[in-house]
This record gives structure tokens, sequence and C-alpha cells, in this order.
């Protein structure tokens, strides 16, 4: 999971290995790293093999901005994926 500036976007990538029973990837943003809304759902490929993914989120206006990916499996399970952050420059 990637995440980088560009001008007042902000680029969200990410590759899976292989999806078995995977149903959705919710983006999720935070300005203060504790409390995280989600703001985009993408139905995930669910098939084997690499499966490359990429949103663009418009920058809001804060020192720094946090992402996660909660990646939900088809029985309602879910894990998180490292927090990133994005500083204004």
């Amino acid at each position: 999971f990637n995440v980088s500036r560009k001008l007042s976007e902000i680029l969200l990538n990410w590759t899976t290995e292989s999806e078995v029973n995977t149903k959705e990837f919710e983006v999720q943003r935070s300005s203060d790293g504790n409390s995280f809304e989600t703001i985009k759902i993408v139905e995930a490929a669910n098939k084997s093999g690499k499966n490359s993914y990429s949103e663009i989120d418009n920058a809001i206006s804060a020192d720094e901005i946090y992402y996660r990916l909660k990646m939900v499996d088809l029985d309602g399970t879910f894990s998180y994926s490292d927090v990133k952050v994005v500083r204004s420059t």
C-alpha cells in the first residue's frame, strides 16, 4: 500500500498477490491518525494472481493526512494495512 501527493491530489496504490474470498477494500482517511473514516469502497477482483488498484483522493486541508486500507473478506472478517501518512510540503 503506497500513498503519495501529486499537487492537490493524493494517489493511493496497492497490489495483492492473490485474493481468495476477498470482498472489498475500504480506503480510510484520518486527520489525526486515530479516528478513520471510509472515503471509498473498492470491490475486490477476488481472483488469483497479482491484482493492482489505484484511487485518487482530493487532498483535504491538513498538515498531515493518514490513510489505511480495511481489507474485508466475504465472511465479514477484516484486517487493516499499515497506516501511511502524507505531509504537506
